[in-house]
């Protein structure tokens, strides 16, 4: 199945994925194989979205304390699903679940809120932001989440604006998507937002991040 989707043969890698669930349901490799094939091959959603389901009970069942398995399933598929809202749903309960394995754990707090930000929850993104912040004072995930979400939320004031520039300086050897971003929203000169978004296209596709 693995070679078949390595060697881009789509139709074959989902077939030999739905003979593998047809021998053993609770396969975790072929529910992730279908869920991804179905997304990203065939852009059927609505039959990922059920796949997807599945692969989740099957994460519960049988990996029931892996928490940074939760976590890396849901930002993967979470960023590929093109924001459908049943996907993205799952995607939290995922995160959700392995937040609450680490409550300690700054780096899965602010996973959780990148699964909201996703959603258009913003004050609840925030709110999983501000936890990462105080579980650890020196997350920059953290603080780029939060301004994201101010400026989501509309809120461009004084303050926001020097969040980014911080950020910006922190970031300045390879700013992530979501500072592209920010930058873009918060500037006043079209040409500058302009080619902010061109200089951050090839990274907002990897982490779904909304850019209307």
């Amino acid at each position: 199945m693995h070679l078949q989707h390595a060697s881009k043969q789509i139709l074959q890698a989902l077939e030999t994925a739905n003979r593998i669930l047809a021998m053993d349901p609770s396969c975790i490799e072929a529910h992730k194989m279908k869920t991804l094939l179905l997304m990203i091959g065939s852009s059927n959603f609505n039959e990922s979205a059920i796949t997807f389901k599945k692969l989740a009970l099957e994460l519960e069942k049988s990996e029931n304390m892996n928490a940074k398995l939760f976590i890396k399933t849901a930002e993967f598929f979470g960023n590929l699903c093109c924001r459908n809202k049943n996907i993205l749903k799952e995607c939290l309960k995922l995160a959700e679940k392995g937040a609450q394995l680490e409550p300690g754990n700054a780096d899965f707090m602010a996973d959780m809120g990148h699964q909201y930000v996703l959603l258009g929850k913003y004050k609840e993104a925030s709110k999983c932001y501000k936890n990462c912040t105080k579980l650890d004072d020196s997350s920059v995930v953290g603080l780029a989440g939060l301004t994201l979400c101010q400026i989501l939320s509309g809120k461009k004031n004084e303050q926001v604006k020097q969040q980014v520039d911080f950020l910006k300086e922190v970031e300045s050897d390879d700013p992530s998507a979501e500072v592209y971003l920010m930058c873009a929203k918060i500037s006043v000169v079209p040409e500058d937002a302009a080619q902010a978004l061109v200089q951050g296209t090839d990274k907002y596709t990897i982490v779904g991040i909304p850019v209307e």
